[in-house]
């Protein structure tokens, strides 16, 4: 695999481990890409904040897929932020009022960071550790900042009762994702991990045959469709495992890790 230009990966059960710790030798892999020219790109979930705070040291060097693809940044410039409309937030907040007896906790997330609705505070540790600049919010209207995704949380894991509702409603206007077994992430269409590594392929000249990307979870099936060179997780939900070309040792083996250095920086040494 000697034409790898891009390698994009997922965070969750995928780069990082169980604890959200970094693979051990991230750091040497990450200089190591850098030297031969390979960008590397973490495609997240998670807003640009938290990245930030993540990675503080290679803001620089890495590019950054945010919010599902809703956002995409590089050397501290935003290249792409699809901003939902608020008729879209008026909407899909009034829907998800209707299962009262679900608990359910929206997530309006931007550039400016995120907003919890104020009765999920309790939820605080948990929500923050992935939306790291976490603000509370008693009506959504109060909120004027612009927002490019819209979160619902499920502490009790029971999305499913709630999710073929919302694709049935939703599903020709927004892109619906599920990212974990608590979490549903919303964004317009055309904003997703696989449209962002598109985007940033037309801006630096990359093709997705020049592509390798690492993905475990639904929110990771477009960008595992789009390039090539696509590795699904060996811990990954067994459903997942047809999106992927390839299979990457699980996340606890650092399994990323493991791929790039055999597949893309051993050849190159031997060369």
């Amino acid at each position: 695999m000697k034409n790898i230009k891009l390698i994009a990966s997922d965070m969750d059960h995928t780069l990082l481990r169980e604890d959200s710790s970094l693979p051990p030798h991230f750091d040497a892999t990450l200089a190591a890409l850098k030297t031969t020219g390979i960008y590397f790109v973490a495609a997240s979930g998670r807003p640009y904040a938290t990245l930030k705070r993540m990675f503080p040291a290679e803001l620089d060097s890495m590019g950054f897929v945010c919010d599902n693809g809703a956002m995409i940044c590089y050397q501290g410039e935003i290249l792409y932020d699809s901003l939902m409309t608020r008729q879209s937030f008026r909407e899909l907040e009034h829907f998800t009022k209707q299962f009262a007896d679900l608990a359910i906790y929206p997530v309006f997330s931007g550039r400016d960071g995120a907003y919890l609705t104020r009765r999920g505070k309790a939820y605080h540790a948990f929500v923050n550790h992935f939306y790291f600049q976490l603000d509370y919010y008693d009506d959504w209207h109060e909120i004027t900042a612009p927002l490019n995704k819209y979160t619902l949380y499920f502490p009790n894991e029971d999305l499913g009762l709630f999710l073929p509702a919302l694709e049935k409603r939703f599903g020709d206007r927004f892109n619906i994702v599920v990212s974990d077994k608590m979490w549903i992430d919303i964004t317009n269409k055309g904003a997703d991990k696989g449209t962002a590594l598109a985007r940033l392929g037309k801006r630096w000249g990359i093709s997705a045959n020049e592509m390798m990307v690492f993905g475990d979870n639904f929110n990771d099936i477009s960008m595992l469709e789009y390039a090539h060179y696509s590795y699904v997780m060996k811990n990954a939900p067994q459903a997942m495992h047809r999106y992927g070309r390839f299979t990457a040792p699980s996340n606890e083996e650092a399994g990323v890790i493991q791929v790039i250095d055999a597949e893309v920086l051993d050849p190159m040494r031997v060369d």
